[in-house]
């Protein structure tokens, strides 16, 4: 056997393998959509087995337990606000620094709420996440500091 014919039954061989390896991923792929499927369908899928998220984050984890009932008043004296104390709407906004959806939320809030200074009072709130924005913290006691 010449050196060529050597590689190219040595490459025919890898050819093979990887076809086998992909097609048995292929298939195992398959199987777990029919078999998910079959259980949605049934009604025999329980989604809270496959929630294990909730345990990665302080966070999650605060946010997976139920509040009591009643009223929280979220309405606080010592957080920056705008707007008069005794407007008829309030408006407490939790925000995050280091979050680009709370930068923009906050622009079109103040500018509402300096809009109709008279019936629209909103207090900022800080609410940094930590696991996601890690200056958050820092920058909440910084923005706390200068009010």
């Amino acid at each position: 056997m010449s050196e060529d014919q050597l590689i190219h039954k040595q490459r025919n061989w890898i050819g093979t393998v990887v076809t086998i390896v992909f097609v048995v991923l292929i298939g195992a792929f398959v199987w777990r959509v029919v078999y998910y499927t079959k259980q949605i369908k049934s009604g025999g899928f329980d989604s809270s087995v496959y929630d294990f998220t909730k345990s990665y984050t302080t966070l999650a984890k605060l946010a997976s337990q139920p509040v009591k009932d009643g009223s929280i008043n979220v309405v606080t004296k010592d957080n920056p606000s705008l707007g008069n104390e005794n407007a008829q709407i309030t408006i407490v906004e939790f925000a995050d620094f280091g979050c680009q959806y709370s930068k923009d939320a906050s622009f079109i809030l103040r500018s509402f709420a300096k809009e109709h200074p008279d019936t629209i009072r909103l207090i900022y709130r800080d609410f940094p996440l930590v696991e996601l924005h890690p200056l958050a913290q820092k920058a909440s006691e910084a923005a706390s500091c200068a009010d």
